[in-house]
């Protein structure tokens, strides 16, 4: 009696089909991770600035006797952040070209996405009064 041994064609179609499916699912996400890797490094970067942001407030009170003073922190260069370098050595910058960090004013600061998508980011620097401390929200464009 002869025993053939191998695969029926049926079941190697099978197999591909399934790993069809499951490579349907992954190939997106695995694209994906490098922007969402860059966009939690702007998160990160947020912390940051806020941190900045709350020194600046709690040295205003300190230096004037209680009261602090809105001037002392109401721009991104009274927080330390000076000039594009600055940002760029203090912060990652995973763009190349014409792509990331740019200072439009004083108050904002961009960074434009260098995988996938170019989105922009932009963080925003808000002070309302000297009773509370800046605020730094970081938005999509």
């Amino acid at each position: 009696m002869i025993t053939e041994k191998g695969f029926t064609l049926v079941e190697i179609i099978a197999v591909l089909v399934v790993l069809g499916v499951l490579a349907a699912f992954v190939v997106p996400k695995f694209f994906a991770m490098p922007e969402q890797a860059e966009i939690k490094s702007l998160h990160i970067a947020l912390n940051d600035m806020k941190t900045k942001a709350k020194n600046a407030y709690a040295k205003s009170i300190i230096n004037r006797d209680g009261k602090a003073d809105t001037d002392d922190y109401d721009t991104f260069q009274e927080l330390g952040l000076t000039d594009i370098t600055e940002i760029q050595s203090t912060y990652k910058d995973f763009a190349a070209g014409d792509a990331g960090w740019a200072f439009p004013n004083d108050t904002h600061i961009e960074y434009t996405l260098a995988n996938g998508s170019k989105n922009t980011w932009e963080f925003v620097l808000t002070v309302s009064d000297p009773d509370n401390p800046p605020e730094i929200v970081l938005q999509k464009q």
